[in-house]
């Protein structure tokens, strides 16, 4: 009985909605004036940051409300493709879901009220140049695709995001939201170019240095350091000499390889590129230097030698606390 009740409802409702509507037309706007759309969003979660796909994952809550005067004393829960709509799309979605059903609530006096959830993943350009003590900006892109900002005036009513994001090794500072006219381009080869309303809800976020100390710099610097044991390892004696020179740039290389994992292929060098390559070149400076202090040793001049190694005792850590310093500070 229950179940029989519940469909004679279900049809109640649906050929309610469509009597109500059968003399409106969505095609049209409420009126040839601007039609005022008012925007809330709130940010639930941000809860990752994906360096080599160069985007975000974040879970966000939209609202739109707009008046509709063809819609007074029609209220009611209607479809999204019944009645008209600002038909606002996120731009640059990569691999989105809508937890919500695509309905909007219409009240007694023509205000229409939109909400959608919106998961997943957001592209979004990083900038690596001062990786890893870069900043970046995370933007969710919204544009209507049919409307320009001359049909639709979108504004802001309120916006916010949660207390605490489950995103690690970020510091995220408070949205803000943008409004310009966003130009899509139809036939690159005409130059035909469309202007669209839209707005963008973007976030700063600060990367945290302590992940790539611990996992980067820490372990670079212990490689720099091995190489040193050569300068204190008697000139003469060739195999330990070529063996610890050739165990640290061997070591660096297979490090450097796994650094891949960690940056996109880009075609600029970041500021941690700078600091590897110092590090690379003190390295094979060091083996350099045990070459030559070896070959000298040998030739009968080792105390030439000696004097080598005890000057580079103090020049190569110089040269690498200053490189450090650099690289911490510019």
């Amino acid at each position: 009985m229950k179940k029989i009740y519940t469909i004679l409802v279900l049809v109640i409702m649906f050929y309610s909605t469509l009597f109500a509507l059968q003399d409106y037309d969505s095609s049209k706007r409420p009126s040839t004036e601007k039609t005022k759309v008012s925007i809330r969003y709130f940010i639930a979660d941000l809860s990752n940051i994906s360096n080599i796909e160069q985007s975000f994952t974040a879970d966000f809550m939209l609202r739109l409300e707009w008046k509709d005067k063809r819609l007074i004393n029609r209220e009611g829960t209607y479809s999204l493709n019944e009645i008209w709509n600002p038909y606002i799309q996120v731009f640059n979605s990569k691999d989105i879901d809508n937890q919500l059903p695509e309905v909007v609530k219409v009240g007694k006096d023509g205000t229409v009220v939109y909400m959608q959830r919106f998961y997943g993943k957001f592209t979004n350009p990083l900038d690596f140049k001062k990786f890893p003590f870069d900043q970046q900006t995370l933007s969710i892109v919204f544009v209507s695709l049919l409307f320009s900002e001359n049909e639709i005036d979108l504004n802001l009513d309120r916006g916010g995001e949660a207390e605490k994001l489950s995103i690690s090794g970020w510091s995220i500072g408070a949205s803000q939201v943008s409004f310009s006219p966003y130009k899509i381009e139809f036939d690159k080869g005409n130059q035909t170019k469309s202007s669209r309303a839209s707005f963008i809800c973007s976030m700063q976020g600060r990367r945290e240095i302590s992940y790539y100390w611990y996992k980067v710099l820490a372990p670079l610097c212990v490689i720099v350091l091995l190489s040193w044991a050569v300068f204190y390892i008697d000139p003469s004696q060739v195999g330990p000499q070529v063996g610890v020179s050739a165990t640290s740039i061997l070591t660096l290389i297979a490090f450097l390889l796994r650094l891949e994992n960690i940056i996109p292929p880009i075609s600029y060098l970041t500021r941690l590129d700078y600091f590897v390559f110092i590090t690379l070149f003190l390295v094979f400076m060091a083996y350099l230097e045990a070459m030559i202090s070896t070959s000298f040793a040998l030739g009968g001049k080792k105390d030439l030698a000696l004097k080598m190694d005890r000057l580079s005792r103090f020049i190569f850590p110089g040269l690498f606390i200053t490189a450090l310093i650099l690289f911490w500070v510019i």
